[in-house]
């Protein structure tokens, strides 16, 4: 009987410790579960900051655009080249190195116009590639390499 006690006893010991074991890994995973919540508010929080950050700079950057709009000599280019006014703005931009997408998105116009005036403003510049309009407009064109 003694045996047969004392294996009892140490099995009853076994079942508390498994059951203390279980309790202590449900309480971990309980703190987990809660923390984990307590991060995702913290990640859409940071998502919501950043989305306004991003708002504001975008905002900022179109009134730098519009700044820099309203400082152009375009005179001087429609003189100098013979360009509109529309295509004095646009390139403008196109010295600044912008997309046809930028230049669209700045000017508020599509894409397929701002394309258009860029190849009217290749031919009017009699330059072949958006680099050189771009050097030539910012007065370093140098002729191309023969």
């Amino acid at each position: 009987m003694n045996k047969s006690g004392n294996l009892a006893r140490d099995l009853t010991q076994q079942q508390l410790n498994t059951t203390d074991r279980l309790r202590d890994l449900l309480s971990l995973f309980s703190a987990l579960r809660s923390n984990n919540r307590n991060l995702v508010a913290q990640l859409r929080g940071s998502i919501y900051e950043l989305r306004e950050h991003r708002r504001r700079l975008k905002q900022q950057h179109v009134l730098e655009i519009t700044a820099e709009r309203n400082t152009l000599d375009q005179p001087d280019l429609s003189k100098q080249f013979g360009l509109t006014r529309r295509e004095a703005e646009v390139a403008e931009l196109l010295s600044q190195g912008r997309s046809n997408q930028a230049i669209a998105r700045a000017l508020k116009i599509s894409e397929h116009t701002a394309r258009h005036h860029t190849q009217r403003i290749l031919s009017k510049l009699e330059v072949h590639s958006r680099g050189e309009a771009g050097a030539k407009l910012r007065g370093m064109y140098l002729s191309p390499p023969t």
